[in-house]
């Protein structure tokens, strides 16, 4: 197999943060088809960029060149990478992006496939918090895998101008000298135009290769920074660029002329007209001038033709230059859609009558709906009869009413997604389908039962009869559904799209003959059917001693060997079929799938892979024990076979039982050579950081296999079972504490439902096979539905509120209903003490909550949620109560916070309140405020300011710590000692806290060092970690039983403190708590520059107030540790001024003061 190189070219400018990252991402692409050529070339920073490239030198497994350059521009670092690039192809990559595993892999092997000049990847979007979201830029490029491809008939492509998500073939780009414009943004744009433009070949693969980083907070990149004038200018500049190319190409052609211009008019100008209500003065105007400028150079009509009444609208504003009533349309323009429509002579015009912006001065034309009646299908069951399909679902134009039958016609035709050359009529009946009017007819609060358009005549049903001789005889292994829709005056023609979620829309695959039939989704959720020849059958799979033997029937004289793929890194194992029968060694299987899966496949004469499907449905999926190796066979949804392996014994539930008590009894058998002996059963939620551990209540050794038999009640396991959450089964050797999870194959008696305390409880089959149970809170009438909720928030609540108001209801909420915690809960247990006749209510996102005393406890938007909001009097809040809530004569609201300000808040945060809308609900919601609880004068001066609060200080410190005053001096009481029993730690060590800030849900990166600081410490202490539950299930510290625990489900962190001896932390707000209780502490602060620098302002210069020292290793942490008593004695003057400028008002009677100020006798 041939190997290419592969130079990737990475600009990089003061990415010190991301970029190791970045060049580990490059690393992982190395396998046996590439070797890899890292070209960086440092763009002049000023940070740690350079140091750390310098760094990852060493381990990167290719070539990797080094150029440092004053500041020039990526352009130019681009150009010479270029330049300098010397492999088989070209990428490019930004220093603080990453590549998807195997991205280049993909890349290559489509390049290769047809000797393609440019081959585009998909491309996903993180933040940093990595959350996950399309890119909406590349949203309209990827639909289907395409081969052969041109920019000139594929107008999608217009929209593909970043150039990192791509492989260029190298020739190609130095045979027409292709390079970036330099000194300017956006220099993508023409460098990927005049590509695609000159490109004779060019794919699309619908994989994700590419993780584009949106950075936020203070850290967004120039890109991002829409209002710098030169960020505009560049633009208008790339695009003027784009045209010159397309000038100096001679390209003509008036369709791809229209579609570039419409690109421009409803992208790249709404990027910065969008935005003009944050501008600064001068740059509306600017933005116009530049904008006529353009306009004059059009040479389409797809401003008059295509543009949507709200970017008419827009257009027509800016040009007349009212920058004012642009920037209030803008701020709005989201509710502009779902206006109802009027019809004023022969025209549908959007009424602006119930339009929060009064637009009566502007000609009725602009609201015309002509543009905006776009087509919209839906696909709610697809199903199997016999040899024919049955496709389910309904399709409209927006906005226009299908209360006949007679007003709308359907057809629709099987194509070719590629060429859409071959065109297979299909049968298609018109049905009545009230779904689309409830789902898609509009309305407001005064249309909770009635909507604004009918479309009840947009049924259909489309048959496909797999029998027809088109189908039989057509090469095509994919079509997509075609569908003309006609209504009105308005004929579309689209490809039949958006299932609804689950199996009514993906039934399983279906045999016809020598053809497998199935229903597939393309990333823009497209409906494909797709036929996959049937060149033999799996028969029967017979296991010997040590190899396991496959026998075929039908097999096609074509195929004489078949091959094993790993499905990660494309490794293949081929072998010789004979006599109809193929063997495989067990330790060939065992060895070749790795970590991964094995997928067998024909192998044709012409080496091109082909389908082989088991015979009968018959085969069950099956477990062998191979010395100390696990190896699985599956059969998948498409009746192929799998193989995936695990280097020990995986258990087996062998039966399952309920009962009525919620008894839970779980029979697992394990094989006897297993090492696992008397395994433990552990029971949790990763998300949750929670589990529970049983031991075996029976026994049976038939010789081979052990079958344990585990039984506990669910009710009294002290877990949060009630909400929804997914918990695991394991097995854990007591000896080697080795956890794995228990294989269902299949499941016992099927799917078990229970209903428990307003939760269902399910056990299922994960997509590894392994047993859990999910936990799902029932819907309620009012949670079923968008009107429902509509009908409880606005007609139900106002009419609560028209009862009178109850004088001795207390309701409280902690961080938006997560859990019972924090100031509001020390509020609460004073209340109970010491008012009992007070009605407390608590707000909870789950109502099975485990709360002391008589609370009544209600689900957070429910209809009781709702009903004491309007009748409750006092209102304890950490966060604050929803924009629905509306306060009430009688009302007292307490803010009690959650923390000291550490990061910048409120007013401070630009991003929260810089829109008129975000500016009227950031008043709405503080403006409620009667009472404030501040700890400090330094809290007090700027919790005032930045929420513009006028209302009563209550300065009295924060609730929640007047345990931590109250313990202050009793370390070693018995009371401590019994949180420890309860927690399970033991008593005779002293106690570690590591409590770092939320940093990232995904690809999470413990820096704490667990081995070392065991090794060093491991006599005295132990370890508690408390991380964000967001990034515990990422977490294994199974290997530190006994040393490392897991405490992100531990919901009130104040217990934590009083149990703990030296807490670590970072940049988190609990080294203010803390710091009451006179405990050291240690700062492992080993990003402070790029926390300090890159994202959300501080308060407070921390490297000079930081109540501790400031380390950035563990072996650091361990050494101060080591000498903790002389070490610490140098912070304790440091932390007294600390707490004496930051819990200055802690009395330990704040609970006291905030019920007793307040709550009038």
């Amino acid at each position: 197999m041939d190997k290419f190189k592969i130079s990737t070219i990475m600009p990089t400018y003061n990415v010190q943060g991301y970029i190791d990252e970045a060049i580990q991402s490059v690393a992982e692409q190395e396998n046996d088809r590439i070797d890899l050529e890292l070209i960086i070339i440092d763009d002049g920073s000023t940070d740690g960029t350079v140091e750390v490239v310098c760094q990852s030198k060493e381990a990167f497994p290719g070539e990797i060149v080094v150029i440092q350059q004053n500041n020039e521009g990526p352009g130019a670092a681009r150009n010479k990478g270029i330049q300098m690039a010397t492999g088989d192809f070209i990428a490019f990559l930004d220093g603080d992006d990453m590549l998807y595993p195997d991205a280049y892999l993909k890349l290559l092997q489509s390049a290769t496939s047809n000797n393609a000049d440019i081959v585009v990847g998909n491309v996903d979007r993180f933040n940093s918090t990595s959350n996950h979201f399309v890119s909406g830029l590349h949203r309209k490029i990827f639909d289907n895998d395409l081969s052969n491809t041109h920019i000139i008939n594929n107008h999608s492509l217009l929209y593909d101008t970043t150039s990192w998500n791509k492989l260029f073939k190298a020739e190609f780009l130095k045979k027409y000298q292709i390079l970036f414009p330099e000194n300017i943004l956006y220099e993508d744009i023409p460098f990927n135009m005049e590509a695609h433009l000159r490109s004779t070949c060019t794919n699309i693969i619908t994989d994700k290769v590419y993780r584009w980083r949106l950075r936020d907070g203070n850290d967004k990149s120039i890109t991002q920074s829409r209002f710098e004038f030169k960020n505009l200018e560049d633009r208008i500049t790339a695009i003027k660029l784009f045209s010159e190319v397309v000038s100096n190409l001679n390209i003509n052609n008036d369709a791809f002329i229209a579609s570039k211009e419409f690109k421009e008019l409803t992208l790249d100008f709404p990027l910065y007209m969008d935005h003009l209500k944050d501008a600064p003065e001068g740059y509306s105007a600017f933005f116009q001038k530049e904008f006529l400028t353009y306009k004059e150079q059009l040479q389409s009509n797809a401003m008059e033709d295509r543009l949507t009444s709200r970017d008419r609208i827009k257009y027509f504003l800016l040009e007349k230059g009212d920058f004012s009533l642009l920037k209030k349309f803008v701020e709005y323009q989201g509710s502009y859609l779902k206006l109802p429509t009027i019809s004023v002579g022969n025209q549908q015009l959007f009424d602006t009558s119930h339009f929060d912006v009064d637009l009566s001065s502007l000609p009725s034309a602009l609201f015309d709906v002509r543009n905006d009646r776009h087509p919209i299908t839906k696909i709610q069951k697809v199903r199997f009869e016999e040899n024919l399909i049955f496709i389910e679902g309904y399709a409209f134009h927006k906005y226009i009413d299908l209360k006949k039958k007679n007003q709308i016609t359907i057809t629709a035709s099987l194509v070719d997604p590629g060429d859409n050359k071959i065109d297979i009529p299909l049968t298609v009946s018109i049905q009545k389908n009230k779904q689309a009017t409830h789902m898609h007819g509009g309305g407001n609060q005064e249309y909770l039962f009635k909507r604004y358009h009918n479309y009840d005549w947009s049924g259909f049903v489309i048959e496909i009869d797999l029998n027809n001789t088109a189908i039989i005889n057509a090469n095509s292994e994919k079509w997509s559904l075609k569908f003309v829709l006609s209504t009105q005056d308005l004929k579309s023609e689209v490809f039949l799209s958006n299932p609804i979620k689950g199996g009514r829309a993906r039934p399983k695959p279906k045999k016809i003959g020598n053809s497998l039939f199935s229903i597939q989704y393309n990333a823009k959720w497209q409906l494909q059917l797709v036929k996959n020849n049937i060149y033999g059958y799996i028969s029967d799979l017979a296991v010997d001693t040590d190899t396991i033997r496959l026998t075929f029937s039908n097999l096609s004289p074509q195929i004489s060997n078949v091959v094993l793929t790993n499905s990660k890194t494309q490794q293949e194992l081929r072998a010789s079929i004979q006599t109809n029968q193929v063997e495989f060694s067990i330790d060939d299987l065992i060895e070749r799938t790795g970590e991964n899966s094995l997928f067998i496949d024909g192998l044709s004469d012409q080496e091109e892979k082909v389908d082989l499907h088991f015979e009968e449905d018959t085969f069950e999926s099956t477990i062998l024990y191979y010395g100390d190796n696990s190896l699985i066979l599956e059969k998948t949804r498409s009746g192929k076979l799998k193989f995936s392996s695990y280097n020990y014994h995986k258990a087996q539930v062998e039966d399952l039982q309920l009962e009525s008590n919620h008894g839970l009894s779980i029979k697992v058998m394990i094989r006897t050579s297993t090492s696992v002996k008397n395994p433990q059963l552990v029971f949790g939620n990763d998300s949750k950081g929670e589990k529970r551990k049983f031991d075996p209540s029976d026994k049976t050794d038939d010789g081979h296999t052990l079958l344990y038999t585990y039984q506990f009640k669910l009710l009294e396991t002290d877990l949060h079972l009630f909400g929804n959450s997914s918990w695991f089964f394991r097995l854990e050797d007591i000896k080697e504490h080795h956890e794995s999870a228990i294989l269902a194959l299949k499941l016992p008696n099927g799917n078990k439902f229970h209903l428990v305390k307003n939760t269902e409880f399910a056990f299922k089959r994960s997509r590894y096979q392994n047993l859990m149970l999910t936990t799902r809170l029932r819907k309620s009438y009012f949670d079923k539905g968008p009107r429902r909720k509509m009908l409880l928030q606005k007609n139900l609540y106002a009419a609560f509120r028209k009862l009178s108001q109850k004088k001795k209801y207390v309701m409280f909420e902690a961080y938006w209903g997560k859990n019972y915690s924090c100031n509001p809960k020390a509020i609460y247990e004073y209340i109970q003490e010491k008012h009992p006749d007070m009605v407390c209510i608590w707000s909870l996102n789950n109502e099975n909550e485990q709360i002391p005393g008589n609370a009544i406890k209600v689900r957070r938007f429910s209809w009781k949620y709702y009903y004491y909001l309007a009748r409750a009097t006092y209102f304890y809040n950490n966060v604050n109560w929803p924009d629905q809530y509306v306060k009430r004569a009688d009302s007292v609201e307490v803010q009690t916070l959650h923390g000291t300000f550490l990061k910048t808040m409120g007013l401070d945060v630009s991003d929260e309140v810089n829109t008129v809308k975000k500016m009227e609900g950031f008043h709405k919601r503080h403006g409620r405020w009667d009472y404030l609880i501040s700890p400090s004068p330094f809290m007090t001066e700027i919790a005032k300011r930045v929420f513009e609060f006028d209302g009563q200080m209550l300065e009295n410190g924060f609730p929640r710590n007047d345990v931590l005053l109250k313990h202050k001096d009793k370390s070693s009481s018995t009371e401590t000692d019994e949180l420890k029993k309860s927690i399970g730690i033991p008593l005779d060590k002293k106690v570690i806290m590591y409590a770092p800030t939320y940093r990232t849900k995904t690809n999470f990166d413990l820096k704490l060092d667990l081995a070392l600081l065991q090794e060093k410490l491991g006599d005295q202490y132990i370890v508690l970690l408390r991380l964000h539950y967001f990034v515990a299930q990422s977490l294994d510290i199974s290997e530190f039983e006994g040393f490392a625990y897991n405490l992100a489900w531990y919901s009130d962190i104040q217990d934590l403190y009083l149990i703990t001896d030296i807490l670590i932390t970072d940049y988190s707000s609990v080294m203010f708590d803390f710091n009451i209780l006179a405990r050291p502490m240690i700062f492992f602060t080993y990003d402070l520059e790029f926390y300090r620098d890159t994202l959300r302002g501080m308060y407070i210069d921390f490297e000079q107030e930081a109540p501790g020292p400031l380390v950035k290793s563990t072996e650091d942490i361990a050494d101060y540790i080591l000498n903790i008593d002389e070490q610490y004695e140098g912070y304790k003057q440091r932390q007294q001024n600390f707490g004496q400028k930051f819990n200055t008002f802690e009395c330990g009677q704040a609970s006291e003061r905030a019920v007793e100020s307040v709550i009038k006798k």
